[in-house]
């Protein structure tokens, strides 16, 4: 009896001891049987296409009815022996260095350069921009002969030379048709990616990351000094501008690309000027653009006094010809005085801005 006490007291141990190790289930929790899975599913989905190429490219403007190519030509000079006196209160080059061959480039101004025209690239990406150029004979068969370079006074004949200049290249004008072409670099940092009207879009930016690119367009001339038949004429010249996308290969030409920016100040590239008695003095000026720009010149001051404007005053500002003029009359007294003179101009944009010129002996 005393050993199957001991024996069921220790039976007893061992189950409990066992049991201790076990893990207790509901018993209405099925456990997972080997091999079993779960899955789920999910959609597939797309934010879309954005086209982050941007094509904005901004022609010249010639003004209805303006010939800025037309020219006229004076082998023999007429127009410097006389002073100019047929084109009352226009001006001209100075003899010194004038070419004989004139662009109107202001309404009471003749130069031997035409006015300059812009092609801007305000794209995110590059453009090629072709310009052609090319004489076509006058009727009659009397035109003068054209040249390759400017000629020399030496020649056996009268002979005119035209040069249209894009960029950075010159081609001289003739009977057949010059291409000059150069590829103007976009600027895909004037853009950014925005939501709005319920889609995505690619947009200039309302503040600029820098200028956009431009390439300048002009034409210049030059006629020896020679004598010429009365009916003797001069041939018709056409230019023609034209632009696509650059392709993927094509390399940007830094050499033929000027800055633009739609927000400038007014400015004057070169402020020291010599002065010779008699004739005036022609200042290019620039007047900015956007809401830096200026409209005009609101003074020029001399010694802390405004001079006085008007084609019989001190200076006046060429719109036309974007030029501040100094009169004749400005610069003879100026030369009766010590040393050089100082004139502030005063622009009438928003922050008034100041240029200090220095006229020299």
């Amino acid at each position: 009896m005393q050993k199957l006490k001991k024996g069921i007291a220790v039976a007893l141990t061992a189950t409990m001891v066992v049991g201790s190790g076990l893990t207790a289930f509901a018993s209405d929790t099925t456990p997972t049987t080997p091999g079993g899975t779960g899955t789920s599913t999910g959609t597939g989905s797309s934010e879309g296409h954005l086209d982050k190429e941007k094509l904005n490219v901004v022609l010249p403007t010639i003004a209805s009815g303006s010939t800025p190519f037309n020219y006229t030509m004076d082998p023999e000079r007429l127009i410097q022996e006389t002073n100019g006196v047929k084109y009352e209160d226009f001006t001209f080059p100075a003899v010194d260095s004038d070419t004989g061959v004139y662009f109107q480039t202001g309404e009471k101004e003749y130069k031997n350069t035409s006015n300059t025209y812009k092609v801007i690239n305000k794209s995110s990406c590059n453009v090629t921009i072709d310009v052609d150029v090319q004489a076509t004979a006058s009727a009659g068969g009397k035109d003068i002969a054209l040249a390759t370079a400017a000629p020399a006074d030496s020649a056996a004949t009268a002979e005119l030379y035209l040069g249209l200049t894009a960029g950075n290249e010159t081609k001289a004008v003739s009977m057949t048709k010059a291409t000059i072409s150069k590829t103007i670099a976009g600027n895909e940092n004037n853009f950014e990616t925005v939501y709005k009207n319920n889609a995505y879009a690619y947009e200039e930016k309302a503040t600029l990351a820098g200028p956009w690119k431009a390439m300048d367009i002009s034409m210049t001339g030059a006629v020896n000094k020679k004598a010429i038949a009365a009916d003797t004429t001069a041939p018709q010249v056409a230019v023609t501008w034209t632009w696509k996308k650059a392709a993927d290969d094509a390399t940007v030409d830094t050499g033929a690309e000027v800055d633009y920016t739609d927000n400038a100040a007014p400015s004057i590239e070169t402020v020291s000027h010599s002065m010779s008695a008699g004739t005036a003095i022609n200042i290019p000026v620039s007047l900015g653009a956007g809401a830096k720009g200026a409209t005009g010149i609101e003074a020029v001051m001399f010694a802390g006094a405004p001079l006085t404007e008007g084609a019989e005053g001190n200076y006046y500002y060429d719109a036309a010809a974007g030029e501040l003029v100094i009169t004749e009359g400005s610069v003879d007294y100026l030369l009766t005085l010590d040393g050089n003179s100082i004139f502030t101009v005063i622009f009438n944009d928003t922050d008034k801005t100041e240029v200090e010129l220095t006229f020299t002996k």
